[in-house]
């Protein structure tokens, strides 16, 4: 190690020493619970929420070199736990003794094509998948509410619901044919503004376009629920 520069002596009159520079401070994740993962070479993967969440909130955006990236408050009451197989990530959402609601924040990478499945249930789901490619979304675990946001489909982007929902909010990007199946039947469904009502189980909607359209989404809720909603997202 080098040796400390000396102090100039008294009334030389030359400057004293100044000390290096500090290194830049690299940003700091917020405090909480924290789980992630790197990119590597892939360019499609599955993700498994397995445990259920007061609420959860995921999104897809672009996340560097990291494939996902998961957190939760400092005092949550669960902890997230990420384990990988055969090219699928399952998130498992551990309880502790902490005091904050069980809210958790999912980002997933926007580099990669996903399919995904929810099987925990939440009393809000908030999913915002516009920002990147999906294969497939299926949500088993039961909600109050589910809010999806989808990305323009490339292929069919197959959508099921078969855990059972109050209020079930699809928003698409633009004006794609979307067929709706209501396995379970609804009290209300409304499709690009024109509402059904009293919508009896094994009800099917299909757009005129739909068996000619090369990219389109197809949406089948099994499971009953009061009110299911598909239009497309308003543009920001």
């Amino acid at each position: 190690a080098a040796a400390p520069a000396a102090a100039a002596p008294a009334g030389s009159g030359a400057p004293a020493p100044t000390e290096p520079a500090a290194p830049p401070v690299a940003d700091r994740p917020a405090p909480g619970h924290t789980a992630m993962a790197p990119l590597g070479d892939r360019t499609a993967a599955g993700f498994d929420v397995v445990d259920g969440a007061t609420a959860v909130m995921l999104r897809t955006a672009d996340l560097g070199d990291r494939l996902y990236a998961v957190s939760t408050p400092q005092d949550s009451a669960i902890v997230p736990r990420a384990a990988e197989q055969d090219g699928r990530v399952r998130l498992f959402l551990d309880r502790t003794d902490g005091s904050h609601p069980g809210t958790v924040d999912i980002t997933l990478t926007s580099r990669v094509r996903w399919d995904l499945r929810v099987a925990g249930g939440a009393s809000l789901s908030t999913i915002d998948l516009s920002g990147g490619g999906v294969s497939g979304v299926d949500l088993t675990g039961g909600a109050s509410r589910i809010n999806l946001t989808l990305p323009r489909p490339d292929g069919t982007l197959n959508v099921r619901m078969t855990g059972g929902v109050s209020l079930f909010d699809v928003r698409t990007a633009g004006r794609v044919p979307v067929r709706v199946r209501v396995g379970g039947g609804a009290d209300q469904v409304v499709l690009n503004g024109r509402s059904h009502s009293r919508v009896p189980a094994g009800s099917l909607f299909t757009p005129a376009n739909w068996a000619r359209a090369a990219d389109r989404i197809d949406v089948e809720a099994t499971a009953g629920m009061s009110e299911l909603t598909v239009a497309a997202a308003e543009r920001t």
